[in-house]
């Protein structure tokens, strides 16, 4: 799956970045150590050089100070190539650590082809990791930064998660407008700008223009609902239907607006349950009439108090634009 997301970036790098199968590097094979350097160059279908430990040991390792530990490239196989067979360990088929420089592991792509690759046939393509910077950077100066797909109609194309307690698992952000959406612990929604929804025209609707509309507010958490009942001897009661009584607060009072749709005294409300409530006429009245009402009840599992301060998601920078050897 992670085959096909990787190939539409031009470039990936981290911090501390763990292929588990293989990963496409760059250009000249070299193993520096402190006095010695190899240098191999061949023109063949087989392995210019290669490194194998069968016993527990590293099969290969590079350090250098100011320049790459391990440059490899090949005109049309991969350029290098490196694997872990230990199923004890969870050992990682290349693994690059770096102390202040741009990334562990790099992959550059040139000419349409992928900067760095990772394939997995049942675990993770690609595993990154940080302690207190970016797991996985994803850049483009003109294409997509990341692309995430997938085949399966059991799993999600992209998922974010935070397992900290009160840490907010998603949030998208333009760091030049300053507009930014975020999903917060709870999995509330934080817009900066306007939420549109774009549906079918059904009735009522213009063809040839939008139409701009607005979601009312209110100060507490609350859910309506609304009918008409008819008034008879001037008594009349209301009863709230199952999928009503399944979503409010039963334990929290409620408002009842009514409005007669005919002449008399006058309406007020009486005997509020949970279950409904009575809509009487005034005085005594024994009126026949129609009356619409409206309950606004606060919503069950809904804590907050009312108006609750709310922050905006910290300010995030930009991660930097990395160059081209």
């Amino acid at each position: 799956m992670l085959r096909s997301i990787f190939k539409r970036l031009p470039l990936v790098s981290a911090a501390a970045l763990a292929l588990g199968v293989a990963t496409t590097g760059i250009a000249l094979t070299q193993h520096a150590r402190a006095s010695t350097t190899i240098i191999t160059s061949c023109h063949n279908r087989s392995t210019c050089l290669k490194w194998s430990n069968t016993g527990t040991g590293t099969a290969f390792s590079g350090t250098a100070i100011s320049t790459y530990a391990f440059l490899g490239s090949s005109q049309s196989a991969t350029g290098a190539y490196f694997s872990s067979k230990d199923t004890t360990h969870g050992y990682d088929g290349v693994l690059g650590t770096v102390n202040g420089g741009l990334a562990g592991v790099g992959g550059y792509g040139y000419n349409g082809s992928t900067g760095t690759e990772g394939v997995s046939d049942s675990g993770d393509g690609v595993h990154a990791s940080s302690g207190t910077g970016i797991g996985l950077n994803a850049v483009s100066t003109s294409g997509v930064g990341a692309f995430a797909i997938t085949n399966t109609d059991s799993n999600y194309a992209l998922e974010a998660g935070n397992t900290a307690s009160n840490g907010p698992p998603f949030l998208a952000y333009n760091s030049a407008d300053g507009g930014y959406f975020g999903v917060d612990h709870l999995g509330d929604g934080e817009f900066s700008g306007y939420v549109f929804t774009i549906g079918s025209c059904n009735i009522g609707c213009d063809r040839t223009h939008g139409i701009g509309e607005y979601a009312k507010r209110s100060s507490l958490p609350t859910i309506e609902d609304e009918g008409e009942v008819a008034l008879r001897n001037g008594s009349a009661y209301v009863a709230f239907d199952s999928s009503f009584r399944n979503v409010i607060d039963a334990h929290r009072s409620y408002l009842v607006t009514v409005t007669p749709e005919g002449d008399s005294k006058g309406m007020f409300v009486s005997g509020k349950t949970s279950a409904g409530f009575f809509i009487r006429e005034n005085q005594g009245g024994r009126s026949n009439v129609l009356v619409t009402y409206k309950v606004d009840a606060r919503t069950l599992g809904e804590d907050r108090g009312r108006l609750p301060a709310m922050s905006a998601p910290a300010a995030v920078s930009s991660p930097p634009r990395r160059s081209r050897p």
